[in-house]
């Protein structure tokens, strides 16, 4: 009795799913050509990823602009290219378009609810309140604080270089991501946590560094990178 109780159940669920299926609002992207959905799990989100500068060129050059692609569990987005969408979205009417959930409750559960973790009259007001600070005054009157770190930033990357002028290939991006974080230290902290020195310690970048590791393993499964190739975690 118990397992043609089950039996049922399971049977009911199933033609359930199936009239919801059959009875849910025709999805606004149905229209919208790109490639096929390649796994349950991870659409074909991870190609992006995976494969690289040539798959996204490859997919521009075939769909166009505005292309359809399957996210986690096959939610459908868009992925956009088109210069003037971009302005549109970015720019233009960049309240009108919101983040993905994914994407918030991400950054709220790591950073609290600050401005990449917020939406609607809450964001627009943390956004009123930097404006200044982005202002281009304010951005000009932090040159002399950023361009000694510029200059640091290419002396370090030309010693990488061969002084007999051949090439060779620099990984840049671990530099490149220790120069942001002296930028940001130095132009809003006041303060210098050495991160262009590799030789010095510091809590505060460790911990960064560590975060960066922590959260890795998850985007690991959509790349073929190792954790070591990971400029933060370098």
């Amino acid at each position: 009795m118990p397992l043609r109780v089950s039996a049922i159940s399971i049977f009911a669920f199933i033609v359930w799913r199936l009239i919801q299926r059959l009875r849910a609002p025709k999805s606004p992207l149905a229209h919208i050509r790109g490639p096929k959905k390649e796994h349950w799990l991870k659409g074909n989100y991870h190609r992006i990823f995976q494969d690289g500068r040539r798959y996204n060129l490859d997919m521009v050059e075939r769909y166009g602009g505005a292309v359809k692609i399957y996210a986690l569990l096959g939610q459908e987005q868009l992925y956009i290219s088109d210069p003037l969408a971009l302005h549109h979205i970015v720019v233009k009417e960049q309240n009108v378009y919101e983040e993905t959930d994914m994407f918030i409750m991400g950054n709220r559960l790591i950073f609290g609810e600050g401005l990449i973790a917020t939406l609607g009259e809450q964001h627009k007001k943390q956004r009123k309140m930097l404006n200044p600070v982005f202002s281009l005054a304010n951005m000009r009157s932090l040159l002399p604080v950023i361009q000694p770190i510029a200059d640091q930033l290419r002396t370090i990357l030309t010693a990488e270089l061969p002084a007999d002028g051949s090439a060779v290939e620099v990984n840049i991006l671990p530099w490149l991501s220790r120069g942001s974080l002296e930028y940001i230290c130095q132009a809003t902290l006041g303060h210098s946590f050495n991160a262009l020195d590799p030789t010095k310690e510091n809590d505060y970048i460790d911990a960064i560094r560590t975060l960066a590791c922590v959260n890795y393993p998850f985007c690991e499964h959509f790349s073929n990178d190792t954790p070591t190739d990971h400029p933060h975690c370098a």
